[in-house]
């Protein structure tokens, strides 16, 4: 809970922190704080509505240790912070069913069962609006917790790598919607 505060603090600040950067007008923090340890900006991009332009959100990628290699993310052996700062108004109902579909899709392409883990994943999806961060927190060994502006809205006690990685395999694996979102955050 402590980091989500965190997080939706130094996002919510008016002024550009020292150790930010800027990600199409959106202050994007250096580092963020996970239970007594630094995460460090591994990379962000820019995610559009795909045929209008539409900015919809700054999505940006938090680990330990930087690394442009997709695998070693995908590991999923340390924490990992992805956080998306919302541009504009997006309601619930608009991205479940794609994320549904797709995570279930990757799951049955890595072979990965499941199970409640997704529903409790999705059942901590809310309708966003502009200027708000949600989050995914991976914990190795705990599983993921889902956060909107510092508030946790699911807790998925799943502590298996594979379930993280059906989870961020689709933003910075090979299966991911967007291969230049995906270039950025791996690549930084």
């Amino acid at each position: 809970m402590r980091t989500f505060l965190l997080l939706s603090s130094a996002l919510g600040l008016l002024a550009l922190p020292a150790s930010a950067r800027t990600v199409e007008g959106v202050a994007v923090p250096e580092t963020l704080g996970l239970d007594g340890q630094t995460l460090r900006l591994n990379g962000s991009a820019l995610r559009e509505a795909t045929i209008l332009g539409i900015d919809v959100y700054v999505i940006s990628l938090y680990r330990l240790t930087k690394t442009r290699s997709t695998a070693e993310v995908l590991t999923c052996d340390q924490p990992l912070i992805l956080t998306k700062r919302f541009m504009r108004d997006v309601d619930a109902s608009d991205m479940l069913p794609p994320w549904k579909e797709a995570v279930a899709e990757r799951g049955r392409k890595l072979n990965v069962s499941l199970g409640r883990s997704l529903s409790q994943m999705l059942a901590g999806i809310r309708d966003t609006r502009e200027g708000q961060t949600m989050s995914f927190t991976w914990r190795p060994g705990k599983g993921l917790e889902v956060g909107l502006d510092g508030r946790t809205t699911a807790t998925v006690a799943d502590p298996r790598p594979e379930f993280c990685k059906v989870v961020f395999t689709g933003y910075v694996g090979g299966m991911a919607n967007e291969q230049a979102i995906a270039r950025a955050l791996v690549g930084g």
